[in-house]
């Protein structure tokens, strides 16, 4: 029972649904199933050496997504400056380096066998730090005012749900189940 002080915050079998969790993940995405899925395989399989950590593999298609966001903030500090192209095409780089690489951690994570709870935790919060800067970086490319990547952020949470709750998951990109 895990208690902080007298309180307890977990009960036993919440305690022993943690110890037994397993995670599934999956798709019924046409695109992940004949595209990326088999990409990322072909990747690790060729050229992941099995010393690489996976958490290494997210935590640097992570760096190079920001890295080109933080050129972003050096050119259009404000989001609202004209963005070089050379800049925007860096920005598409690195978007689909982090998506290679993060599809690629998890199946590395399995060849491997060094899956764990922390692993998916640390992966889970890039994606969601990611879909931040993507969110920063669409207002900085489009030159939105403050309230429009509000806007972005909601349109992306409601796309996601939308996706998921309707069962069009064949036509969208990866979802957890």
């Amino acid at each position: 029972m895990l208690t902080l002080s007298t309180k307890c915050y977990i009960s036993t079998q919440g305690e022993e649904g943690i110890k037994s969790f397993k995670y599934k993940g999956g798709s019924d995405s046409i695109f992940y199933s004949y595209f990326w899925s088999p990409l990322c395989d072909y990747l690790v399989k060729n050229y992941f050496p099995s010393y690489l950590a996976p958490n290494s593999i997210t935590l640097i298609g992570f760096l190079i997504h920001l890295v080109a966001h933080i050129i972003v903030l050096y050119y259009s500090p404000d989001l609202k400056q004209t963005l070089p192209q050379w800049l925007c095409f860096l920005l598409s780089f690195s978007l689909l380096t982090y998506q290679i690489l993060d599809n690629c951690d998890g199946k590395q994570a399995r060849a491997t066998g060094s899956s764990s709870p922390l692993g998916m935790l640390f992966d889970h919060g890039c994606d969601a730090l990611t879909t931040w800067i993507v969110t920063l970086n669409t207002a900085a490319v489009f030159k939105y005012k403050k309230l429009h990547y509000y806007i972005i952020q909601f349109i992306q949470l409601d796309q996601f749900h939308s996706f998921q709750e309707c069962g069009v998951n064949i036509i969208a990109g990866h979802l957890d189940q």
